[in-house]
């Protein structure tokens, strides 16, 4: 019988080792712009061609190759950062396994012009698939040119597995972004199809955040700066008003290299704890300076991972430091209606309003088509719509529909803290948060609605709304999705969105706040289901549109925000799924008073 174990040629092995390092187009950005910042480079320029699919370009003003160096750069393990093992303990560059340009030039159509400062000439590379084309001198500028052109054009397997051009042009604005918060003393340009995205100068941390963020969290950032023996922290959390519910700007690096970290990542948020709601994520860009020999950078081949040698000292650091500026920027947690005050025993959870039994039913709240339309107030600044209306709708008109019976009458609902609408029942009385209940209504009201049937109203002039690179890029496929729910929308300049025509629900003044968090959070129909996104929109909807909290209500609109509301086919949740009402019995009350001695 023959040996069937063979020994590889290059040609596949390098583009095994390319699925490990080279996933997507922002994998070769990720590569190109760590290998430009290694380099020296103080300006660098990506120039990205159908989100990468076609062509990415890095082009710096770095130290530059030799002619030997050129060619050998693409040599598997061919690193200019590793002499022995011990430079693998303290490891200080962006790259160092020697991998990347073989792994990148094995999966497509690479050109390198490169040329030393102190060289005449330069030196031309042109490989495609591992194979060298062309190897000659050229007149070059000095620092370094990569062009990397059809990435998996020999893989077609892989080529099938990219996303579309928006979300693969997501992931490259990512890495830039990662890069250039790590290096603000370094220009950087990033242009996609020749349409620019950013331009960004040479700056500190801060300015540098708020050049790739937007200017909307220059009041947000609060500084962190701790200085040890073991560790050096430095950077920005936001303030809990500007948490978010979606992890997007959470950054964390070591030595300038980005990294992902669950175990620090928990230590900002356990200092969050109270401050924010349990749905939302605080934003934070957090800069650690360590030893280079007490970290393990050498783990995985995206070198994202990274290990701690003091990684409980570092996470202890870390969480006091968060909560120490917390504590001094007065950020104090607010009573949330999430938490009473009284210990959850005493009260019937919001389950317990299915579970009530026939001798405490009270007589039916009039539910038939003749109930009045309730016109509630518009918070001031209310557009064109004036007052919300609450359309009974064809749930709230079936004799049947609320889940139990409430005896409603004036003399029994009042109102505290305008916030909170108390109403007296057969066994007790409910305590209900007025917001989240009027956007329950909203909601189902909504939902009940054929998307078509959704009324805009015209804006007098348009409002405009300037849009960050990456909520440009999510208007593409966002832009359907706001349609449906009534906006008109244009980008005129390519940068700012001007509204033409808002839903009728919704106050002129909570636009851009939806607009901005739909195309912060909204995920694209190619990573969701479209139905999803649409009914995430209404949530939105339905919570923009809702009364806010300090409004007062005349005791004929608290009644009947709260038949509409115990109409609902879900009253007990509201739109994100927290509570609307607490229960008290009198047992709960007379429990209250048995823990004290009454004399």
């Amino acid at each position: 019988m023959s040996d069937i174990i063979n020994l590889l040629p290059d040609s596949i092995a390098n583009q095994i080792a390319a699925g490990e390092v080279v996933q997507r187009p922002a994998s070769v950005v990720k590569e190109l712009l760590e290998n430009s910042i290694d380099a020296g480079a103080s300006s660098v320029e990506l120039n990205v061609f159908n989100a990468g699919k076609t062509g990415v370009q890095v082009v710096d003003n770095g130290q530059g190759m030799s002619g030997t160096d050129a060619r050998l750069c693409f040599e598997r393990h061919a690193t200019s950062k590793i002499h022995d093992a011990n430079d693998l303990n303290a490891i200080a560059t962006m790259g160092f396994r020697g991998e990347a340009l073989a792994s990148i030039a094995a999966v497509a159509e690479v050109t390198l012009i490169t040329r030393r400062p102190a060289d005449e000439m330069g030196t031309k590379v042109t490989l495609a698939a591992s194979k060298v084309i062309e190897h000659a001198p050229t007149a070059a500028a000095a620092g370094t040119n990569f062009f990397v052109r059809n990435l998996f054009f020999n893989v077609p397997a892989r080529r099938r597995f990219l996303k579309s051009d928006s979300v693969e042009l997501k992931h490259i604005v990512s890495e830039f972004q990662r890069v250039a918060l790590a290096n603000p003393q370094v220009a950087m340009r990033l242009t996609n199809d020749g349409a620019l995205l950013y331009d960004l100068h040479p700056a500190n941390r801060r300015e540098r955040i708020l050049d790739l963020f937007g200017r909307k969290l220059d009041k947000l950032l609060l500084p962190i700066t701790v200085r040890t023996d073991i560790a050096s922290i430095e950077g920005f959390i936001g303030a809990p008003s500007a948490a978010r519910r979606r992890a997007g700007e959470q950054f964390l690096f070591a030595n300038a290299r980005y990294m992902r970290n669950p175990a620090l990542s928990r230590a900002i948020y356990s200092a969050f704890e109270k401050l924010i709601a349990s749905d939302l994520m605080p934003i934070f860009f957090i800069f650690f300076t360590v030893d280079p020999a007490s970290i393990d950078v050498n783990i995985h081949p995206q070198k994202t991972e990274i290990k701690f040698e003091n990684d409980q000292v570092i996470w202890h650091l870390l969480n006091a430091a968060v909560r120490e500026v917390l504590g001094k920027s007065s950020s104090t947690p607010q009573i949330d209606f999430d938490t009473p005050i009284l210990s959850t025993e005493n009260f019937f959870p919001p389950s317990s309003f299915f579970s009530i039994t026939e001798q405490e039913r009270i007589e039916s709240v009039d539910a038939t088509p003749s109930a009045p339309h309730i016109r509630y107030p518009a918070p001031q600044g209310a557009g064109a719509g004036g007052a919300f209306t609450a359309i009974p709708s064809q749930m709230n008109r079936e004799a049947d529909a609320p889940p139990f019976d409430l005896q409603l009458s004036e003399g029994h609902t009042f109102q505290i803290f305008n916030r909170y609408i108390v109403t007296q029942l057969h066994f007790g009385f409910a305590i209900v948060e007025q917001r989240r209940a009027h956007a329950r209504v909203l909601y189902e009201q909504l939902c009940a609605s054929e998307p078509s049937s959704t009324v805009s109203q015209r804006l007098a002039a348009p409002l405009t709304i300037p849009l960050t690179p990456l909520q440009r890029i999510s208007l593409q496929t966002l832009q359907q999705e706001l349609s449906k729910i009534g906006f008109t929308t244009e980008l005129p300049d390519g940068q700012t969105l001007a509204v033409l025509a808002v839903p009728r629900w919704l106050e002129v003044g909570k636009c851009t706040d939806l607009i901005l968090r739909i195309l912060d959070e909204g995920d694209t129909p190619a990573e969701s289901a479209q139905a999803q996104a649409y009914d995430s929109h209404l949530r939105h909807l339905a919570f923009a549109s809702a009364i806010t909290r300090g409004q007062p209500l005349s005791p004929l609109q608290q009644q009947s925000l709260l038949q509409d509301l115990f109409a609902c086919q879900a009253p007990a949740i509201d739109p994100q799924g927290a509570p609307t009402y607490v229960l008290l019995t009198d047992k709960n009350v007379n429990d209250l008073f048995k823990a004290s001695t009454i004399t």
